[in-house]
């Protein structure tokens, strides 16, 4: 009886709440009544425990020891990762990315915690090492955290608020060239996870190399200082990052670019940060694996292996790259031969283009791509002129500063199936972004063809390309979005939004090019129809698609 009368005074109490939740709402709103109604920051448990008393019965544990391994296995080889970013992103193209990104064996399952932070767990510990350690990971060139995860932890409590980076720390003495010198140094960085001093017995003469561990919000440091010679001044040795997401080149903060930097409005010339803080590409070269290079094929090499930094193959530098011992002789590989100059030997005649170094001989063609040394064999290869210049009609670059998008569409007249493709590229071609998808239910190749176009705009704007050259190889739907009249083909409404996509991005301009200037959007155009999917592509390109972009790239026009 006592406790119902208690039960009724408590609810008279507290009024006209429904329920405990209502209830402690009312109270909220008592308390915070005449006072700003901004909800007060969430309290962490950590914060509670230190405030509150606990009771004897809230301290009394359960032991739940003997269940973690029989439920082990379910949690075997996973991950946490944190994508840094601040706005929504498609969550199955951040999947499909970095699937590829990792060249993963098995398939990866992947679940949400919240809008930026997932578990994956890999299905072999080859997959689930790369992922872990062969890093740092990018999506659209911003950091993705990974780390751990063991199914113990508190997810919520984990800050995963730093990336694994390889860093140079460049000009060290050789009397302190050693791992407990570049520990002391590098610790002023972040946390050293390893250091390397030489690779194939063969030690650094300009740096060493370390792999740690460094705050996403610290400023990055561009120099570390020691002392060397006793009674002289300490010396400032330069720090080189291999590679990193975009940081600001104002404070030197990873996340964000100068332009989002406070106000935005920055003096250049005054900028502290920049990329003379990164190990330029031409010394960062890498080992093609043996089966991927030197095979005869019709358009181009194979995928490229799997190496730490998320390259292909094992690392070498501009010190050991010539070394013998570092070069299949069955393959040909590329040879550095001077400063800053990538020669690739045993390709006979050497020429050089568009900033490239490349060698051919018999269909071999060799260049850097920019720090992975690729063998293309059988490929279309002309050669006029004077000083070994390689000229050809194909994929053109376009202005600097401006981005170029390539479509293409597949169509089946028997099945009516269809399929898209669309390719973004930068000045230099490197790849940005890519996308196909397909249909069951195509009208005709023109329409479908309108449709990749319009794809291909849709992904430009997903991207934020606001310069852009857009290129189709059917000059029906060139001549139908730019013609003024009206366009009374089955297309007709698609060819309308592709208009108005087309002034809504700005600076963007439609033209005509030739099939063989549209080898990668036709090549995403077959996987689609191959495949019967959709899907994007982000700053990594699929593999099958790398041929076809190197190809382009060495023969820039």
């Amino acid at each position: 009886m006592e406790e119902n009368a208690a039960g009724k005074a408590k609810a008279a109490v507290l009024g006209a709440a429904d329920s405990p939740a209502q209830a402690g709402a009312s109270y909220a709103s008592e308390e915070g009544r005449g006072e700003s109604s901004t909800p007060e920051p969430k309290e962490d448990i950590e914060s509670m425990l230190k405030r509150l008393e606990i009771t004897a019965e809230e301290e009394d544990a359960v032991d739940l020891s003997g269940l973690i391994e029989e439920n082990r296995s379910s949690i075997k080889w996973a991950v946490i990762i944190r994508v840094c970013l601040k706005t929504p992103f498609s969550h199955t193209a951040f999947y499909q990315k970095m699937q590829v990104a990792w060249a993963v064996a098995q398939e990866v399952s992947f679940r949400d915690l919240d809008e930026f932070t997932f578990i994956a767990q890999f299905k072999c510990l080859g997959d689930w090492k790369t992922a872990l350690h062969g890093g740092p990971w990018l999506f659209r060139r911003n950091a993705v955290v990974i780390e751990e995860y063991d199914g113990l932890v508190n997810t919520e409590m984990l800050a995963l608020d730093s990336i694994r980076v390889w860093v140079r720390i460049m000009g060290l003495p050789e009397l302190v060239r050693n791992e407990p010198a570049a520990r002391a140094m590098a610790v002023k960085m972040g946390e050293v996870l390893e250091v390397e001093l030489g690779m194939n017995g063969a030690p650094y003469v300009k740096f060493v190399r370390v792999y740690m561990r460094i705050k996403l919000m610290k400023p990055l440091l561009r120099f570390v200082s020691g002392s060397v010679d006793p009674g002289k001044a300490p010396r400032k040795f330069r720090v080189l990052y291999e590679k990193m997401p975009r940081f600001c080149a104002q404070c030197g903060v990873i996340g964000h670019v100068a332009d989002e930097c406070g106000d935005g409005a920055h003096d250049p010339k005054k900028f502290q940060y920049g990329d003379f803080m990164m190990v330029p590409q031409e010394e960062f070269w890498y080992q093609p694996k043996k089966e991927y290079v030197a095979r005869p094929q019709a358009s181009g090499a194979r995928g490229r292996g799997r190496g730490r930094g998320g390259r292909s193959g094992a690392a070498f530098h501009n010190e050991n790259v010539h070394d013998p011992n570092t070069i299949p002789k069955n393959t040909d590989v590329a040879r550095l031969k001077k400063r800053d100059l990538g020669i690739f030997g045993n390709l006979g005649r050497v020429g050089s283009l568009g900033g490239h170094q490349i060698g051919f001989k018999n269909g071999h063609i060799g260049l850097d791509d920019s720090g992975g040394a690729l063998v293309l064999t059988n490929t279309s290869v002309k050669v006029r002129g004077a000083g070994n210049v390689i000229r050809r009609t194909g994929w053109t670059k376009p202005a600097s500063g401006v981005y170029k998008l390539n479509v293409d569409a597949a169509y089946d007249v028997d099945s009516g199936r269809g399929a898209s493709g669309a390719i973004i590229r930068d000045a230099g071609g490197n790849f940005v972004a890519a996308a196909c998808d397909y249909t069951d239910h195509a009208i005709d190749a023109v329409s479908m063809e309108a449709s990749a176009l319009l794809s291909g705009l849709k992904l430009a704007e997903q991207f934020g390309a606001q310069s852009l050259t857009v290129e189709s190889d059917c000059l029906e739907v060139v001549k139908a979005v730019t013609d003024p009249e009206d366009f009374r083909g089955a297309s007709a409404v698609v060819i309308d939004d592709c208009r108005h996509l087309l002034m809504m991005l700005g600076m963007a301009t439609l033209q005509h090019c030739p099939r063989e200037a549209n080898g990668a959007a036709h090549e995403l155009a077959r996987h689609g129809s191959a495949h019967g999917a959709r899907v994007f592509w982000f700053d990594d390109p699929p593999s099958f698609l790398i041929p076809v972009i190197v190809e382009d790239r060495v023969l820039i026009i």
